[in-house]
């Protein structure tokens, strides 16, 4: 007996496939229990894939984090047009991108919000470069960057 099994391609991705948790109706029309939980576990699967993601693979990965290719980019701190070449498979993702990009989404993906703020101030960071200027205040016996 053939095991059935359905080429999950609606992801984005060439290579996923359902054994089961899905059905199909009269209409042809697909129904898959726990989408959210699915795409979840296709992203943590993507983390720790052991060559370097490719190209469906990294635009799956920003529709995850549900950003534009300038937001992303920003993220990552190059471009939007690198973002569309590594989304296109004209260049692929440079090894210091890749690496910061796992390790930010294997920490959004686990539930750490605050991977996305770091992200989101960092992006700040590079928008505000005028003042280099650090001063800290000392408050009951501790020291603390003044606002």
């Amino acid at each position: 007996m053939t095991k059935k099994f359905y080429h999950y391609t609606e992801c984005g991705l060439d290579d996923v496939f359902l054994l089961n948790g899905y059905s199909i109706d009269s209409d042809g029309v697909l129904f898959i229990k726990n989408i959210q939980g699915l795409h979840k576990a296709i992203a943590e699967r993507l983390i720790f894939v052991p060559r370097k993601l490719k190209n469906k693979e990294v635009r799956f990965i920003r529709h995850y984090l549900d950003v534009s290719q300038k937001v992303f980019g920003e993220m990552l701190g190059v471009d939007y047009q690198s973002i569309l070449r590594w989304e296109t498979g004209k260049t692929k993702i440079t090894k210091t991108a890749e690496r910061f990009l796992r390790s930010i989404f294997y920490e959004y993906v686990n539930g750490n919000v605050r991977a996305v703020d770091i992200i989101d101030r960092l992006s700040d960071l590079d928008n505000n470069r005028q003042d280099t200027r650090i001063e800290f205040l000392h408050k009951l016996d501790k020291w603390e960057t003044a606002a």
